[in-house]
């Protein structure tokens, strides 16, 4: 069960509005707001020198965090921008054989599907898995698979869809085959329970201003120890390296770097330290609230959902099997009425996706079955249009 005194003391501004949105950018709880906003007061009123340490200490502690989240170390653990640049070291900071391929999915959103169709041009063959009725059928992955795969790139949960792929099987698949397997974690983490170790993840990459109740701008990627050396970062500063001399002394040996041998070495220059601090303060409330919680309402609010909008006359996207099922749920609408969907939606203060002729609904801790019974009946409505 959910704390709900802990609930209302977080999101006191949740009422009127209904937020439906959490697969796009989440509503900040007040101690993600009170993080960020203390960051800047903590700059100005602490001597440079105290304000770092004390600054570096709380990256720590959000390290330990990310990786209570996802049962890695803390060593295993980097900060990044966002989604995108998490993939991107990996499918450029490898190096690549004549023959080599990746797997992807053709449902995956760009940030974990530009940088592997790049690698094309450094001769690197793409494998696209197609999906079956919105569905991303495992033994379709497992056929694209031979001995000069090198990374199955896949989302924990596909943004367009709200499908969620047997993460603990594909891992099972690609530790057979002593495959990289990467996953982009955006629409899943906080949201829904990841184990990179009990799902044999190599890679993992994640925005913080979904699930984790953080902001944007601020990421970050798990890296097994297995295959950290495996990986040239694309960048280097004085943070990713061993090898740098204090302040002010400048270098005196320009043969080599010595790459930090944890996941410090795929981070780069100063850290968005505001960013983050948010971002550890956010993943907290994850932990406080417990992510199986978590999932396990939000799993029940999408079946309340979906039992009310049975008989729709619109394309309700819906997961054969349960375990496929994210607290997502997209449905589609003639994209001629647009406006009036927009409008309608407004007019009832709720908050959803659009995206082209389709809604997606999200679910997240702070949702309530009031807000299930609202956006039914906002639906239906809509289906009459």
């Amino acid at each position: 069960m959910l704390d709900q005194a802990l609930l209302t003391k977080e999101f006191p501004f949740v009422g009127k509005e209904i937020f439906l949105n959490s697969s796009y950018i989440t509503v900040p709880p007040v101690r993600t707001q009170l993080a960020y906003y203390g960051f800047m007061d903590q700059l100005v009123n602490t001597y440079a020198d105290d304000f770092i340490r004390n600054s570096e200490g709380k990256i720590n502690e959000a390290r330990r965090r990310l990786a209570e989240v996802v049962n890695a170390s803390p060593e295993e653990i980097a900060f990044v921008k966002n989604t995108t640049e998490g993939i991107g070291i990996l499918s450029q900071g490898l190096s690549y054989n004549a023959g080599d391929n990746v797997v992807v999915i053709d449902q995956e959103h760009s940030a974990n599907l530009f940088g592997w169709i790049k690698l094309q041009q450094k001769g690197v063959e793409l494998r696209i898995v197609r999906s079956r009725d919105d569905a991303v059928v495992l033994n379709d992955i497992v056929e694209k698979i031979n001995e000069h795969t090198r990374i199955v790139a896949i989302s924990a949960v596909q943004f367009s869809t709200g499908f969620a792929i047997d993460l603990e099987l594909l891992g099972r698949v690609c530790k057979d085959f002593d495959v990289i397997l990467s996953v982009d974690a955006i629409q899943a983490l906080g949201r829904k329970e990841i184990d990179v170790k009990k799902m044999n993840i190599s890679y993992l990459a994640s925005g913080g201003n979904k699930g984790l109740f953080g902001i944007l701008g601020a990421g970050f990627v798990y890296c097994s120890s297995d295959i950290i050396d495996q990986i040239t970062p694309p960048y280097a500063s004085y943070q990713s390296v061993e090898s740098v001399h204090a302040q002010p002394a400048i270098t005196t040996d320009f043969s080599q770097l010595r790459w930090h041998k944890d996941a410090r070495r795929l981070e780069s220059g100063n850290l968005n330290h505001a960013g983050i601090a948010a971002l550890s303060a956010g993943t907290s409330l994850v932990l406080e609230l417990g992510i199986k919680n978590i999932q396990a309402h939000i799993l029940a609010l999408e079946k309340m959902l979906r039992d009310k909008l049975v008989g729709v006359p619109l394309k309700v996207v819906t997961p054969d099997r349960d375990e496929n099922r994210s607290g997502v749920v997209c449905i589609y609408y003639p994209l001629e009425k647009e406006d009036k969907v927009i409008s309608l939606l407004q007019q009832r203060h709720i908050h959803v996706t659009m995206r082209g002729g389709y809604i997606r609904i999200s679910f997240h801790a702070f949702n309530t079955q009031n807000d299930v019974a609202q956006i039914a009946a906002a639906i239906w409505d809509i289906s009459e249009l």
